[in-house]
């Protein structure tokens, strides 16, 4: 007859609490890396993006010659987060060939864009093409 006594449990055993944290810990990392490479690679898509929209509307006629250097231009400044087209620690040039080559298209590019006649389609796609070289191998 224990009607006054109540029956008395063992408390539950702790959770494996370091356990828990760690867990918590790395997940908190996977999600963090997993977000910037998205956005890493998200931005690099919308640039090639840029640029295959670009070629086509010059080959659909769209796009004027000056208009795809300046978009060029624009899609090279927007991938390598700087105002100025200018030598960037942002491209690996390997032998100092590479970086007369970058400036030789960046004289180009330039050309294209301010001169006063009219680059012919051709020389703009040849621009574009290297472009779209230059653009991968920015890091």
């Amino acid at each position: 007859m224990n009607q006054g006594l109540l029956e008395i449990r063992p408390p539950a055993a702790p959770a494996d609490t370091l356990l828990l944290a760690w867990l918590a810990l790395a997940l908190a990392v996977l999600l963090l890396a997993g977000y910037l490479l998205l956005h890493h690679y998200h931005k690099a898509w919308r640039v090639r993006w840029g640029l295959h929209e670009c070629r086509r509307g010059l080959v659909a006629g769209r796009l004027a010659p000056r208009a795809a250097a300046n978009r060029l231009a624009q899609l090279l400044r927007q991938r390598l987060a700087e105002d100025r087209l200018v030598d960037s620690d942002a491209i690996r040039f390997t032998p100092e060939y590479d970086r007369q080559r970058w400036q030789h298209f960046i004289a180009q590019l330039e050309a294209a864009r301010f001169s006063r006649a009219s680059c012919p389609n051709t020389d703009i796609r040849t621009l574009l093409q290297e472009g779209s070289g230059w653009l991968r191998r920015i890091r």
